[in-house]
């Protein structure tokens, strides 16, 4: 457990030290103003982009190729994995 919770202590404080670390020094540098007036700007268009982006087709309209070259509907696949686990 002691290694475990040590390498997930690792992996979430490392980019948090890097971030205040990047902010310090950006705060140096840039007047803060204009630091918040970006993340507002970033903020907000976020959002935006998020609502206004295409829908990505749902799994089972996506196609794949066979060995063969045939293209296969997902459900055809899952079919096959069904009949013979060894295909992948």
């Amino acid at each position: 457990m002691g290694r475990v919770s040590s390498a997930a202590d690792l992996l979430v404080g490392t980019p948090q030290t890097i971030s205040i670390a990047v902010g310090a020094a950006l705060v140096s540098v840039i007047d803060y103003r204009i630091i918040l007036l970006t993340i507002a700007a970033v903020m907000t268009l976020a959002p935006l982009y998020l609502t206004t982006r295409r829908e990505r087709p749902a799994a089972s309209s996506l196609q794949l190729m066979a060995h063969d070259g045939e293209r296969l509907e997902i459900a055809q696949v899952d079919e096959l994995h069904r009949a013979d686990p060894t295909v992948q």
